[in-house]
């Protein structure tokens, strides 16, 4: 797969992400930046696809679900 290049892959893997992090409760800078990164590399490898990216970060880090207390 080649790597994002598109304005619109930018935005569509960055969303993502962002929803990835706001489902998980992932509030931290660096903890943000490492899923983007895993993401971003996951993508460049061809395990996730921008077709349906939230699955494919949920299938490569896990459930990004909030556990209830």
């Amino acid at each position: 797969m080649a790597p994002l290049s598109s304005p619109s892959e930018l935005i569509a893997l960055k969303q993502a992400i962002d929803d990835y992090c706001r489902h998980a409760g992932i509030t931290d800078a660096d903890e943000k930046l490492y899923v983007a990164e895993l993401a971003s590399s996951l993508y460049d490898l061809g395990a996730i696809s921008l077709d349906d990216p939230q699955r494919g970060l949920e299938d490569a880090i896990g459930p990004a679900r909030l556990e209830a207390a």
